[in-house]
């Protein structure tokens, strides 16, 4: 089942401060005139090839979230977006291109911030042990900025975890968590809404998490505590 959820930017914040949005919008234009997928030449043909594997290789990599054509009547040109912390880095992905290296797209960088996506529902994670369930809660800073998140482990009857997590700061709550995996005293998990992950390692006493989230090719520490049960 897929539903419509708002996309967490943590590292963007409540603030929305541009432009670290950590997504950037690429546009692709051909240099030749009258460009078009059907009078390619031989050597254009090559680069094109060239340029989808090193897309492919983009999305594989997380650093590529959509790419497109767009048929415009004034001509064909293309938009990728692709997940970066900064605009250096994203002009870093732009100019790797094969084809812009060649010359044969030209390109421009915009920061963009993707507000609402429709993403998969995560698939089922096996259960944790019981030291881990309950609602944990900590603060990312941004910038200065603290975003507080809260993140929640419930073990179901079949065997699975049911996990989410909530950005009060952003009004996002009860997003799902996917790749739930504890080995021992570390756990990881991902957030599919915001393209994040998080690492972490249990104190012996079961009450603070001590990790890094990591997003749109950035990472920061956060560390969860053991709220009171209600």
């Amino acid at each position: 089942m897929q539903k419509l959820i708002l996309l967490l930017t943590l590292f963007s914040g409540a603030a929305l401060a541009q432009p670290a949005t950590g997504q950037f919008l690429l546009r692709l234009d051909p240099t030749r005139t009258g460009f078009a997928l059907d009078n390619m030449t031989a050597e254009e043909g090559r680069l094109a090839a060239q340029h989808l594997q090193y897309l492919k290789s983009l999305l594989d990599s997380g650093k590529l979230s959509l790419a497109a054509q767009v048929f415009d009547p004034k001509g064909l040109w293309g938009i990728l977006i692709v997940n970066a912390p900064d605009r250096e880095t994203a002009r870093t992905l732009l100019e790797g291109d094969p084809s812009v290296k060649a010359n044969m797209f030209r390109g421009e960088v915009i920061p963009v911030r993707v507000v609402f996506q429709k993403v998969e529902a995560p698939k089922t994670s096996a259960a944790i042990s019981a030291e881990w369930e309950g609602d944990w809660e900590g603060a990312i800073d941004n910038m200065g900025a603290s975003i507080r998140v809260a993140v929640h482990f419930k073990n179901q009857p079949d065997k699975t975890v049911s996990a989410t997590l909530d950005s009060p700061d952003q009004g996002a709550m009860g997003l799902p968590l996917a790749d739930v995996v504890q080995k021992g005293s570390t756990l990881e998990f991902q957030l599919p809404a915001a393209k994040g992950t998080y690492k972490g390692e249990l104190n012996k006493e079961a009450t603070r998490i001590t990790g890094q989230w990591s997003q749109g090719g950035a990472s920061t520490p956060l560390i969860l505590k053991k709220a009171p049960a209600k």
